[in-house]
């Protein structure tokens, strides 16, 4: 049981950091498509050639920077709360709320990425297709680290709890002695 523990716990480590990892990898995305351009930007300089008031503007660029900041908190929290947990730093395993929650927006990420490639093919660009395409398999591996990651740890407290209780038991039948 102790074997099978370790090997979860480590499985719980290596998942809390491809969160890390990918969390990097958002980073570094946001920064590129910012810098050097792409769609979302452009669609970005469609909206401002409508326009529109300065203020609407300010708030449209800071509710995407709010999205991103506290997507970014998000994901680095249960990195570092998984590794952590993982290594036995911390009996708690609250991080796997903000888990449930990353995994379901990446689920809607990663169907509506899909359905717009299906729905708009036929009008997109070759590059376009493939940049969306492999953004959405980027968000899928994403999401599979994020469901092992949810099941190592699950799996980890069960298997803790186990080992309590069993330990409980043995120390009860040895006082009864």
């Amino acid at each position: 049981m102790f074997k099978e523990l370790r090997k979860y716990q480590n499985l719980t480590v290596i998942c809390g950091t491809g969160v890390i990892i990918f969390t990097l990898w958002e980073i570094a995305k946001s920064f590129l498509s910012v810098f050097m351009g792409s769609s979302s930007s452009s669609t970005i300089s469609d909206i401002e050639s409508a326009q529109i008031e300065p203020w609407i503007e300010i708030v449209i660029v800071l509710f995407f920077v709010f999205t991103a900041v506290l997507d970014i908190w998000l994901r680095l929290h249960v990195g570092i709360r998984s590794i952590r947990f993982g290594r036995g730093r911390s009996r708690y395993s609250k991080y796997l709320i903000s888990a449930y929650l990353i995994a379901a927006f990446t689920i809607i990420l990663v169907v509506l990425n899909c359905a717009v490639v299906v729905s708009e093919f036929s009008t997109m660009d070759e590059d376009t297709v493939e940049r969306t395409l492999s953004y959405a398999v980027i968000e899928f591996t994403n999401l599979a680290n994020l469901l092992e990651l949810i099941y190592a740890s699950n799996k980890v407290k069960k298997l803790q709890k186990m080992i309590a209780e069993t330990a409980e038991n043995e120390k009860g039948e040895h006082n009864a002695a």
